[in-house]
């Protein structure tokens, strides 16, 4: 995709001299935010190639509407990353007292829910004590 940017030089050159609407700053913007959108670079990659071949590349500015979809793809990444942090507490939540019920039998309902309502910290320091510990105790004491 980069080589093709290469060859497509002398076309963005041309593109940004147009004055008019959309003048040509605006339809570099959307050729960029295109190719960030539908391919694998990032744009990075789209602002070093327009740094190489345009002579005015740092004019280039977002639309509202790309500004809102690059703002819409941050947010949705950082939901994602808290939803897997969620998950992965809730999953290792779920292996202890799997493994704590297979080692010491059934357990009392406190316990469950201390387990599920712990924090990543106390989970893995439960986790680590479980093959060592002679009792349930052993395994929660503080």
């Amino acid at each position: 995709m980069l080589a093709a940017l290469d060859r497509w030089a002398p076309l963005l050159r041309e593109v940004e001299a147009q004055p008019g609407p959309p003048d040509g700053g605006e339809a570099l913007d959307a050729i960029g935010w295109h190719l960030v959108e539908t391919s694998d670079l990032s744009e990075e990659q789209i602002r070093m190639a327009y740094g190489k071949h345009l002579d005015q590349p740092e004019n280039q500015r977002m639309t509202t509407g790309q500004r809102i979809r690059m703002e819409s793809r941050n947010l949705g990444r950082e939901e994602g990353i808290r939803q897997g942090r969620v998950e992965g507490q809730t999953w290792a939540a779920h292996s202890l007292l799997r493994l704590l019920q297979r080692r010491f039998g059934e357990l009392p309902n406190h316990l469950q829910e201390r387990v599920r309502a712990a924090g990543l910290a106390d989970l893995e320091r439960w986790t680590d004590r479980v093959l060592d510990a002679t009792s349930l105790a052993a395994v929660f004491v503080d």
